[in-house]
């Protein structure tokens, strides 16, 4: 494989491997077993094709991407709806980012914002030092987050294995490995319409973005090449998370008995311990746990290993390290196409752009520190992101040959019917999710200003 085609795998490595990947995927991975990893396939061979399709669509043509969806698509509109929901994204990733690094300082969730503030911050700069070397930094980190994820897990997995020995410890934690491996587990429509709604979310789907890495992609560039590589690894750190989890699960049930059988622990710390394994437990049976939820049980990892693993603290943090870096590549690339995307669309400075790309994340993840607004705002990609990706995959259509516009049309059309589902879900469930369903399809609005910006751009 040439050089460029490894940088571009690992450019939208560093991009797809978010930090939802962490926290969200794993759950499903043990709820669904095989069934959902089959399942979890073809959707991700689905958004493959329509990714590859995107790419295309502006690497053929060289139009930049608010002129492809002006001359060829006709719908610029479409620009600002996508540069809302990266920002959305990039404010969210931020702020769960920020979470990860709070074990590493040892601080409470006071914290985070701060820290999402600092990942932006540092994003932004970083990416106004670079300038046209942005592919290699992000390959580099894309490098580092893979390294240090399979490590983590390798470490993890045998101070485990030494310090487990509870009967019913190894019991639990086997029944997560075998229910990964089996067909038996039944599916079912909340989680599943959330799982695969966070295929498509952490494909990258529903902002733009490939338009904007089509523009720029050399000619010599193999995207089948590429986007077979992000796939693989996709699929390893997926399981490997997954094992993490299980071995958490172990772990807080060896806490437990621990706790139980020592007289010294107070009863109230002993039922702590009961709690974070009954949540985790939880996480890994059940899937209508709310994505909040399942969010809140991923970050008790930390603690329950270091309560069984008090000697292995820089295990933990490399999982934590790995974990804040897959959010931090991820933050990187949404602020770097979100400054291309906006610079197009008001005819501004790259360094304007991205400044305004920035205050507008940073914004985000600020008000995520109220627990209410939280809820609301980490609901709304998983309620919208099937229909902007479907809505996406169509630009595509007119910018390709006729040979290829079938498994298009089929793509787009499998989205759609996720995002179908995963809107009723959520119109249909808590407050919260019907607040974020509500504000997801606001970002649609700017399509009612369609007919105006075509007249303003003939005027460019």
């Amino acid at each position: 494989m040439k050089k460029i085609n490894v940088l571009m795998a690992l450019l939208i490595t560093g991009y797809i491997l978010g930090v939802m990947n962490y926290l969200v995927l794993p759950k499903y991975s043990i709820v669904f077993g095989l069934k959902g990893m089959l399942v979890g396939t073809l959707v991700s061979i689905i958004a493959l094709i329509l990714i590859r399709s995107e790419v295309e669509s502006t690497k053929r043509t060289r139009y930049l991407p608010y002129e492809f969806m002006f001359k060829v698509s006709r719908t610029p509109a479409l620009m600002i709806t996508f540069v809302l929901f990266l920002v959305l994204v990039a404010g969210i990733t931020s702020y769960l980012s920020g979470w990860a690094l709070i074990f590493l300082f040892g601080q409470d969730s006071s914290f985070i914002v701060p820290l999402a503030v600092l990942t932006i911050l540092i994003a932004a700069l970083l990416l106004l030092m670079a300038k046209g070397k942005t592919v290699e930094l992000l390959a580099t980190l894309s490098v580092l987050v893979i390294i240090l994820t399979l490590v983590s897990v390798f470490l993890i997995r045998n101070e485990a294995s030494s310090v487990i020995v509870s009967e019913q410890a190894k019991l639990y934690m086997n029944q997560v490995f075998s229910q990964m491996w089996s067909f038996e587990p039944p599916l079912n429509f909340q989680g599943l319409i959330v799982f695969l709604s966070e295929i498509i979310l952490a494909f990258g789907l529903g902002a733009g973005v490939y338009y904007v890495i089509g523009s720029f992609s050399p000619e010599e560039l193999k995207m089948e090449r590429v986007l077979i590589g992000v796939f693989v690894l996709q699929l390893i750190l997926s399981i490997a998370t997954s094992y993490a989890v299980a071995y958490s699960l172990g772990a807080s049930f060896q806490a437990f008995d621990n706790a139980v059988h020592n007289l010294n622990v107070p009863s109230k710390e002993v039922f702590k311990f009961y709690q974070k394994f009954q949540m985790l437990k939880t996480y890994t049976e059940n899937p209508s746990i709310p994505v909040y939820g399942s969010i809140k049980t991923f970050y008790l990892i930390p603690a329950v290993l270091l309560e069984v693993l008090p000697k292995s603290r820089a295990l933990v943090y490399l999982l934590m390290i790995s974990l804040y870096l897959a959010g931090f590549t991820t933050v990187i690339v949404l602020l770097e196409m979100g400054a291309q995307l906006t610079a197009e669309v008001v005819q501004t400075s790259r360094r304007n752009a991205l400044a305004t790309v920035s205050v507008l994340s940073l914004a985000t993840a600020t008000v995520m520190l109220n627990e209410a607004l939280f809820r609301v705002l980490i609901f709304i990609p998983f309620s919208i992101v099937g229909l902007l990706a479907a809505v996406e995959a169509y630009l595509s259509l007119k910018a390709l040959p006729s040979n290829e516009k079938l498994l298009t049309v089929i793509g787009a059309a499998v989205v759609l019917i996720i995002g179908a589902g995963s809107l009723y879900y959520s119109l249909t469930g808590t407050l919260a999710m019907k607040l974020a369903a509500v504000i997801g399809l606001i970002l649609l609005v700017p399509l009612a200003f369609n007919g105006f910006l075509l007249r303003v751009g003939r005027r460019r």
